[in-house]
């Protein structure tokens, strides 16, 4: 083969062996790749996007200690903070609840005496949370939770407590005083025991007010839910998942609750007594109004909810 031929010989395979490379990595800084098709005008093959990576979705976060990165709990005059970080999961509960309590001190044989005084339980995804509650001015207890409020501790050496249950994340007890003084007597835990109300929801925040008649300890939740539509519907109330709550045990005069809504389809309810978890199923009594226990009510939204709950 003559010099010159063996020239040409390298050139062409050299071309060959660039379009081969260039099929194969796509089209440098462009993000694109080929294909066979003979209506591009790069060496005869078209130019296509690359294809869009799916992002895989977090994890459901484990119902447990192991889930939370960081915490911390402080106090600062009657307010209470608690601070969490969660991994990189979604679907946490964490709860921060302040107690009225028989001494400065915790024990166990005391403890079924305390008294819920306010607390906020919300649905956490990964990251940093902030929640707050109010102090009482008395004797107090304030813990920070893995998961709901126990709304009555104790007795003592049973399983009805955040630590023996492995929920505690901090705890701190104090004050100066006793709770106990000349007080009305205690509220019926109904309806009779609210002398008005109202419920409003103005963009994110839902505002719940109420006017407790001459008694104390009253316990009144207002709580938001992500919901399957913008209307309620016994059928579908049981895949309804709580975005945010308060739950207060008020005394006689007029009170004020505030929690966050959801930017989807949402519930919001004004209640006697606790917060359910899970409303439903359908036709059972787990439902505030079968309970007679429902003060206000309001749905909306106009769009579905996503995966996760976000605070």
């Amino acid at each position: 083969m003559s010099a010159s031929r063996q020239r040409g010989f390298v050139a062409v395979l050299a071309i060959l062996l660039g379009a081969i490379s260039l099929f194969s990595s796509g089209v440098p800084g462009t993000g694109a790749y080929l294909t066979d098709s003979r209506a591009g005008s790069i060496g005869g093959f078209s130019v296509v996007p690359a294809p869009t990576p799916t992002p895989t979705p977090a994890p459901a976060c484990v119902q447990a200690l192991a889930s939370i990165l960081s915490h911390a709990l402080s106090i600062q005059g009657s307010i209470a903070t608690g601070s969490v970080t969660v991994a990189a999961c979604t679907g946490l509960v964490i709860s921060l609840v302040s107690y009225e309590a028989p001494a400065a001190t915790f024990s166990e044989q005391t403890a079924s005496q305390q008294v819920v005084f306010d607390s906020k339980t919300l649905t956490l995804d990964g990251g940093p949370h902030q929640l707050q509650v109010n102090v009482p001015s008395c004797y107090f207890q304030v813990d920070l939770v893995g998961g709901p409020v126990i709304q009555q501790l104790g007795p003592a050496g049973s399983g009805n407590f955040y630590g023996a249950q492995q929920r505690l994340l901090d705890s701190i007890n104090g004050g100066t005083h006793s709770c106990v003084g000349t007080t009305p007597p205690p509220c019926l835990q109904a309806l009779s025991s609210i002398v008005s109300h109202a419920l409003s929801v103005q963009g994110t925040i839902a505002t719940g007010n109420v006017t407790v008649s001459t008694c104390t300890g009253l316990v009144v939740s207002l709580v938001s839910y992500k919901a399957p539509s913008a209307t309620f519907s016994e059928q579908t109330a049981s895949q309804q998942v709580v975005f945010a709550s308060k739950t207060l045990t008020l005394d006689a005069g007029a009170h004020q609750l505030q929690v966050n809504v959801p930017r989807c389809y949402y519930q919001v309810d004004l209640v006697v007594g606790t917060v359910i978890v899970h409303l439903g199923p359908a036709g059972s009594g787990n439902f505030y109004g079968a309970q007679g226990r429902l003060l206000d009510s309001i749905n909306g939204g106009t769009r579905a909810c996503g995966g996760g709950t976000r605070h």
